[in-house]
């Protein structure tokens, strides 16, 4: 009998040890979370898409004119708020007599206005650093349609467009090539030109701008030189277009789309400039268009900041370089923004795996990553051999804007063939469409083809393959497999110093802070989350360890009280 208390009094003791190591490393410090909150939502699409994609697939386009709708929207609460307090901007602006502008150019009967309103832009921020380049619009509309047999996009190579998805071509390292080695041809069956022609520029940074915000469109103009827009547009622009002035006002919704750049503009534009009805405010912005210099004020005219834009957002190209061929563009993403990724109360880790050859893995390290924003929101890059062997190290970090941004890292990522490329997007500004960015595709007209293995997320960073989802089966499980990959890219240059073992080689970069200089790489998400996961496995091992205990103990109390032996 003494034995049997005994035994009992030592498998509660167990239970008391293994319990109060559960409360200590476990209940004590880990929360509980919400399966809501582990749970990624698509966030930052366009309802009105799927009409339009219904209307190509029967062959009913024409009501959408020469531009595209965009299969995604932006967050722009927080840029237009801060863009709109920069003053020290004139009333008026014509780059024209001051010799900043490139030639006007003619698109002819093709619906490429898209295409010409992107190069425009381009050009002219090429034009602002002393630099004048004629880009080829023929290169765009046959590389980003059915007659490149390696393109994604299905459109052909006279149909209508988006300004966004010739921006991608010149960030992806597509082009621009020059007009003389690709010229254009006005003429809807023209064959297919020689596509493999070496870019001169590469355009490493956009920027997209709200077509509301005055301000904004404004500053951009002065920084970059133009912003490539799409306006609302009328079959009967003779109604709406008053000759004298070379001034137009249209507000109409429904009606075709029209991309132009913006150049300048004029604050005190009469309104009575315009056709009647007359817009209720003066202002105008001076456009660019592409009908050639014979039409309207040799190819410009004015648009009033009334006038209804079809897009929610303009272009404009902030970063450029020349092309070079020892530098390395490694991605999956080529097509136009489909939404976003989120997690309703927790970061997002997005990342994509790359493989590269043993050749550029000897030579090559990784030392820029270039990555799409759809709103303002902090990020943190991270680098390693696979999404659960990142490690602490912070590549980068800082807060985004709308737009391509290529940044480059504070040390360099000495690669094997195979390396995972990961950012932590975060939402300090509590925006309802923010997080990691993702390709567009469908059925028909963006057919992608991605493959498991390429793109993951996570709530946390972990080095548990567990707390990893796959991109194409979290969309698969989602009923949205047609979308591609997360639109971020690593770019690889020649080794520093041709240290082959060294992978934190330190690069000067100004724009971005040391981590190490921060003192908070003892603190960072990865250690909590290691933390927080050992707590959770000792938790567990207590629960397990108390829960065989107890009953056992249990079980011998009550068999010793059934046998006890009363006293004689």
């Amino acid at each position: 009998m003494r034995k049997i208390k005994a035994f009992a009094v030592l498998c509660f003791a167990i239970f008391v040890v293994a319990f109060n190591c559960s409360v200590y490393f476990g209940f004590g410090t880990v929360k509980a979370e919400s399966p809501t909150t582990k749970t990624a939502i698509i966030t930052g699409q366009n309802p009105d898409y799927e009409k339009f994609l219904q209307d190509y697939n029967n062959g009913d386009i024409e009501k959408y004119g020469e531009v595209f709708p965009s299969p995604a929207k932006r967050n722009f609460k927080i840029t237009q708020t801060k863009q709109s307090k920069i003053a020290s901007l004139p009333e008026s602006y014509d780059p024209r007599p001051l010799g900043k502008m490139t030639s006007v150019k003619d698109q002819g009967a093709l619906d490429t206005c898209w295409d010409f309103a992107a190069v425009a832009a381009a050009e002219t921020r090429v034009k602002k650093d002393e630099e004048e380049f004629d880009f080829s619009e023929e290169h765009i509309r046959f590389y980003l349609s059915n007659a490149n047999p390696s393109s994604i996009y299905k459109r052909k190579p006279n149909e209508a467009g988006w300004v966004d998805a010739a921006a991608n071509y010149m960030v992806n390292g597509s082009g621009v090539v020059l007009e003389s080695e690709c010229p254009y041809v006005n003429a809807p069956n023209a064959p297919a030109p020689n596509l493999n022609i070496t870019p001169t520029k590469i355009f490493t940074d956009t920027e997209e701008i709200p077509v509301t915000d005055l301000n904004a469109i404004k500053t951009a103009v002065t920084n970059y030189g133009a912003v490539a827009v799409s306006a609302q547009w009328p079959n009967n622009l003779n109604s709406y277009f008053n000759t004298s002035n070379f001034a137009f006002y249209f507000t109409d919704p429904n009606s075709e789309g029209h991309a132009i750049t913006i150049v300048g503009w004029d604050d005190n534009f009469a309104a009575s400039k315009f056709k009647t009805p007359y817009p209720s405010a003066n202002g105008a912005w001076l456009c660019k268009n592409s009908w050639g210099e014979a039409q309207m004020d040799g190819g410009y005219f004015w648009a009033s900041y009334k006038t209804k834009f079809s897009n929610d957002c303009g272009i404009a190209f902030t970063k450029y370089i020349d092309y070079d061929e020892n530098r390395k563009i490694v991605s999956y993403d080529s097509s136009i923004i489909g939404g976003a990724l989120a997690f309703p109360s927790n970061p997002i880790y997005a990342g994509n795996v790359f493989n590269i050859s043993a050749q550029d893995s000897s030579s090559m390290s990784v030392q820029e990553v270039t990555f799409y924003s759809n709103c303002v929101q902090n990020y943190e890059i991270y680098i390693g051999s696979a999404v659960t062997s990142l490690g602490s190290t912070k590549y980068a970090n800082g807060t985004t804007h709308l737009g391509w941004q290529t940044v480059k890292l504070n040390k360099q990522y000495v690669a094997s063939n195979k390396y995972a490329v990961v950012i932590k997007f975060t939402n300090p500004m509590g925006l309802e469409d923010w997080g990691a960015a993702f390709e567009y595709g469908d059925t028909s007209l963006v057919v992608k083809n991605t493959s498991l293995g390429q793109g993951f997320l996570s709530y946390k960073m972990s080095t548990r393959s567990a707390d990893w989802t796959d991109l194409k089966t979290f969309f698969i499980q989602n009923g949205q497999s047609k979308y591609g990959n997360f639109m971020i890219k690593s770019v690889l240059l020649p080794k520093i110093n041709g240290d082959e073992d060294n992978g934190d080689e330190e690069i000067t970069n100004p724009e971005t802070e040391d981590p190490d200089e921060t003192g908070d790489n003892e603190d960072d998400d990865f250690t909590d989350d290691a933390k927080k996961q050992k707590q959770k496995d000792i938790m567990f091992v207590g629960l397990v360890i108390a829960g065989i205990f107890v009953p056992i103990g249990v079980l011998y109390l009550i068999a010793a009280i059934a046998t006890r032996r009363p006293k004689t």
